[in-house]
């Protein structure tokens, strides 16, 4: 396909390549005149030879003269791995399962030719008594499922490109760039992440807090401050009204990490202040049940108002933010451990020296003698070339 140089010509692709999908989005019991074979590409089908179905059915089409009126696609995968290899034949919206290469014969012989649905490979649903069902909407895995990320998997080929803008792709950018402005863009987003923060699971709700934080930050900068200020974001700098002092604790919006590293919005011991950004030591609650300090962690007294608590720093998720992830919801509260102890123990346990230590150092300064001594003498070989 050629080259894309406007919206235009997206919209326009948009509706030329919309035949593709026809099949696939007009179900129907009829005896249809056109078929599309639908083979999941997943790694699970894959590996159980579904691009060998994919060979097999093309020839046994060929051998039976449907070229014109039957095309075979590679698809995303469909979800049901433990039923792979998956085949799905539309218009008719027939789902087959555990389909071998050898299969592709009475495929297409049974089925594309003469109308009748290869019955042994149809899914048995649990729920009704290991009834034989053809639609994958008749069966307990797929009812209670709402796809939204991988709701085109296993209905475009992930590898033709036509197919994705065939549906709809990239018309939301386009929307984006054409049609709203920068706030539209942002409430938008606000948007739908509300809708996801309203659900009842405690991962979404945390993912949905940090992304929200973040969508406010960029509106502030994007649609407030660039306005103000009239000039390009480069030049422009993010201000907050308030900013905590070293040795204080304020509340910062750190994002995402890995399961085993702190992540979300965490009060956080402030080490030193860059300007834009903050060199901070994370730090959770101590509960009754909470185990003994490790070595990487201290604990130390909070005073909250009139309250005194006890925090525990973590020296290893210690990390450089940027002042944009301050929360200023929340109040700075001081720190009553003396700094001093503090300090210390980050230098004891970030840069103290033990045995094991001290052997690497010197194995370290070996090295790099003996490198300056091998740079040396190439130096003074080059120097006699020369001369």
């Amino acid at each position: 396909m050629k080259k894309l140089n406007s919206v235009s010509e997206l919209k326009s692709a948009v509706q030329g390549f919309k035949p593709i999908l026809y099949l696939r989005e007009n179900h129907t019991q009829e005896i249809p005149d056109k078929r599309d074979i639908l083979v999941c590409g997943g790694t699970g089908c894959t590996s159980s030879n579904s691009l060998e179905i994919i060979e097999n059915l093309k020839s046994e089409i060929n051998k039976a003269g449907l070229n014109d009126s039957v095309q075979v696609h590679l698809t995303g995968c469909f979800g049901f791995c433990a039923m792979g290899p998956i085949v799905k034949v539309y218009p008719d919206n027939v789902f087959y399962v555990h389909v071998s290469p050898e299969d592709a014969h009475e495929i297409v012989e049974s089925h594309i030719k003469n109308n009748v649905v290869v019955e042994r490979l149809l899914f048995e649903e649990p729920t009704l008594n290991h009834k034989k069902v053809k639609k994958h909407e008749d069966m307990s895995f797929y009812k209670k499922q709402l796809r939204i990320a991988l709701r085109n998997c296993g209905h475009i080929n992930p590898e033709d490109i036509t197919e994705y803008i065939a549906n709809d792709g990239y018309l939301a950018l386009a929307k984006c760039l054409e049609e709203m402005t920068p706030q539209g863009v942002i409430d938008e987003m606000k948007k739908s992440l509300k809708n996801l923060e309203e659900s009842d699971c405690y991962d979404v709700g945390k993912y949905t807090y940090s992304l929200l934080h973040q969508t406010r930050q960029l509106e502030y900068f994007y649609c407030q401050l660039l306005e103000q200020e009239e000039a390009t974001p480069d030049q422009t700098f993010y201000h907050v009204s308030k900013r905590p002092e070293v040795h204080q604790m304020a509340y910062f919006n750190i994002g995402r990490g890995f399961p085993k590293e702190i992540m979300d919005a965490h009060w956080c011991y402030v080490l030193k202040d860059f300007g834009s950004k903050m060199l901070v030591i994370p730090c959770t609650s101590i509960k009754e049940d909470s185990p003994e300090a490790s070595f990487y962690e201290l604990d130390i007294d909070v005073r909250i108002r009139r309250y005194y608590i006890k925090s525990r720093m973590q020296l290893s998720d210690m990390r450089c933010v940027d002042i944009q992830r301050l929360d200023l919801r929340k109040r700075f509260c001081n720190v009553v451990t003396s700094r001093e102890e503090i300090e210390r123990f980050i230098k004891e346990n970030v840069f103290g020296e033990d045995e094991n230590e001290k052997s690497l150092e010197w194995g370290f300064w070996i090295y790099k003698f003996n490198s300056l001594f091998v740079s040396l003498a190439m130096t003074s070989s080059s120097f006699v070339g020369i001369t």
